[in-house]
């Protein structure tokens, strides 16, 4: 999941964000909608790699918030210090291995851990990532640390926004996710 380091780019999660957690994001929705706990448990390395990757994430935490930097989303650039869709799926994977640490590895303290990971990631998404726009607050594409907009914009293709009340973040008709 994580870039290849080549001639244009340093293998780092952060190069995208998104593509990084996606192993982490599929754990956490095939454990919601299944319950298999069998499926961990036969495949123990899974525990570890997940943990690699979300070491890997904090390391590269912002310092000032508790969010994390993202180069590329699907097929472009990201925008901004804080990219809204990237932090919100990390959000969601935290929030989902905090559960499975739980539930299926009885690993209370890595649990604990991750659920208080998310809760400051979401707090500052909320924070940082919520703007007044056109029709009210909004989520936006990204903001820079400075709290400046780089560009006044919601791509549609940025999916993890789009997919908010899926994860679990928000509801369908939270008005700033309408907006």
């Amino acid at each position: 999941s994580v870039h290849y380091e080549g001639i244009k780019f340093k293998k780092r999660v952060s190069h995208s964000l998104g593509n990084s957690l996606t192993p982490v994001a599929l754990c956490g929705l095939y454990y919601s909608t299944t319950g298999d706990r069998e499926f961990f448990t036969k495949n123990l390395y899974l525990k570890f790699r997940i943990r690699e990757i979300l070491d890997k994430v904090l390391n590269s935490k912002h310092k000032d918030a508790w969010l994390f930097p993202s180069d590329w989303i699907s097929d472009g650039p990201s925008m901004g210090d804080y990219h809204t869709g990237s932090n919100v799926l990390a959000w969601y994977c935290f929030r989902a291995m905090s559960k499975i640490m739980d539930e299926v590895y009885d690993d209370e303290f890595t649990a604990n851990q991750y659920a208080e990971i998310a809760k400051k990631i979401k707090e500052d998404i909320e924070k940082h990532n919520v703007i007044e726009g056109v029709f009210g607050p909004q989520y936006i594409e990204g903001v820079d640390a400075d709290g400046s907009v780089p560009y006044m914009v919601h791509d549609g293709e940025e999916s993890d926004v789009t997919l908010m009340p899926v994860y679990g973040y928000t509801t369908f008709d939270d008005p700033r996710y309408k907006n």
